[in-house]
């Protein structure tokens, strides 16, 4: 099974780039951190396919075939023994106080908090996509306006040797006008690094092979100027926030692995049976008069175990404290970034 690329909302075609919004689709189509998140909410669905299959009976097929000796004994000689036996046990335990019940429901809370997480990382994957994407472009002016004040720091010095040549100005002067150039010069590599560093940055968010790109011309104009941010927006935004809902299905899981914890301290119930047949002649094995049936009822309580499910209720009870401080820096978070 496989999951479908994050189908954000598109919040980024506000700022009308073509481009952008290509490379904002591959980076949630082919980054690797979405994908293994992708992965863990597979994880997720299968475990609760497991913690849901113990709700149901359990139903088995074995089978054996025996050969024995039997050594000599007093008057009986010794012999040899075969033994086929063909069953069908099952076994199904009552969920009398609900644990299998709240392990089902917190597998399911873990479901919801690992699609809400995806979606977390999903948004930040774009965000960053396009905050690096903004950078690019803004470096890559950066170094036209360096281009053109080395240019026109040149002509500016060619016209200062120029008076200086003919006696109108001092040394001075000459020397300063050099000194603004190699200043000008001076600022390329470093912008080109930051350039080639921002490449790699965007090419991992890609999922491609880091290598640099040649810088491309920018516009004169600038970004095109947005919209104002509407009344009433952060509250929707924290609506919306998938890490919010995150932690509040983690809460919920974590309450409901309280209620597991408490149940293993009570007895457990568990109901086994089995049908089949047995025989000493292979041939014979599924004769009328070879089958067997057993059914067995079994009450199981922990009368002492040093502590062991008492302990591991409390650390159930400390871990859900844990996710309820989580659950409130999340929320304080979100509020901060919104405002």
């Amino acid at each position: 099974e496989d999951l479908a690329a994050p189908d954000l909302d598109r919040w980024w075609l506000v700022f009308q780039d073509s481009e952008l919004d290509v490379l904002v689709q591959e980076a949630l189509a082919r980054n690797w951190d979405v994908k293994a998140a992708a992965a863990r909410v597979l994880e997720a669905r299968a475990q609760l396919v497991q913690v849901r299959a113990d709700r149901f009976p359990q139903l088995n097929a074995s089978g054996s075939a025996e050969r024995r000796r039997i050594p000599a004994a007093g008057l009986a000689q010794a012999s040899t023994v075969n033994a086929y036996q063909l069953a069908t046990p099952a076994s199904f335990e009552i969920d009398l106080w609900g644990r299998l019940e709240k392990s089902a429901q917190a597998a399911w809370d873990d479901i919801l908090r690992q699609e809400e997480s995806r979606w977390a990382l999903a948004q930040s994957v774009a965000a960053e996509t396009v905050s690096v994407y903004l950078q690019l472009e803004t470096v890559e002016r950066q170094l036209q306006i360096a281009d053109q004040s080395i240019q026109a720091f040149r002509r500016s010095l060619q016209f200062v040797e120029i008076r200086y040549n003919r006696g109108l100005i001092s040394a001075l002067d000459v020397r300063q006008a050099r000194r603004l150039l190699a200043r000008a010069q001076a600022r390329v590599p470093e912008l080109e690094q930051n350039l080639e560093l921002l490449h790699l940055r965007l090419a991992k968010l890609l999922g491609r092979y880091p290598r640099p790109r040649a810088r491309r011309p920018q516009p004169e104009d600038y970004y095109r100027k947005l919209s104002p941010v509407p009344a009433g927006l952060p509250s929707e935004l924290l609506q919306q926030r998938p890490d919010i809902r995150a932690a509040e299905a983690r809460l919920t899981a974590a309450n409901e692995r309280i209620g597991v914890a408490k149940a293993n301290r009570f007895p457990r119930v568990d109901l086994t049976g089995s049908f089949g047949w047995s025989s000493n002649e292979l041939s014979s094995l599924l004769g009328r008069d070879n089958y067997f049936w057993r059914t067995t009822a079994g009450v199981l309580y922990p009368l002492f175990d040093a502590g062991r499910l008492k302990a591991a209720e409390r650390a159930a009870e400390a871990r859900y404290e844990q996710v309820v401080a989580e659950y409130g820096d999340t929320v304080l978070e979100a509020f901060r970034e919104v405002e």
